[in-house]
């Protein structure tokens, strides 16, 4: 839980730190999230399995926040991660939380010193 409230404080403050940089014109933000979940039953790959071996069964898992900001001036995203293999500690949640890992997947800022739309 320290994880997240950490992460969660980090991107509380990168967000004030763009939005108070910036002139209140034409600024655009976007948020997306993706999520992959993908099941899994092995039972035998590449050779059949032996007589006294159970076959195994599990849920990969991976989420993605996505959050950009844009203005003439100033472009950043930031893309934090989470993935969880479910199914393979055990069935309390305490064991499949703990199996879990939460990231910063990616982190990005390019500054225009001259304004976007004077470029072209």
């Amino acid at each position: 839980m320290k994880n997240v409230s950490k992460t969660g404080k980090t991107i509380a403050a990168f967000s004030l730190l763009c939005i108070s940089i910036t002139n209140i014109n034409a600024q655009e933000m976007s948020v997306g999230i993706e999520l992959r979940p993908r099941a899994e039953y092995r039972d035998g790959y590449g050779s059949p399995n032996a007589e006294n071996t159970d076959p195994g069964g599990f849920i990969l898992q991976r989420t993605r926040l996505t959050v950009g900001f844009k203005n003439s001036y100033l472009k950043t995203g930031i893309t934090v991660q989470d993935s969880r293999t479910l199914g393979e500690t055990g069935t309390n949640s305490e064991a499949v939380s703990a199996s879990g890992s939460l990231s910063v997947y990616e982190a990005w800022q390019m500054y225009y010193f001259v304004p976007a739309d004077r470029l072209l």
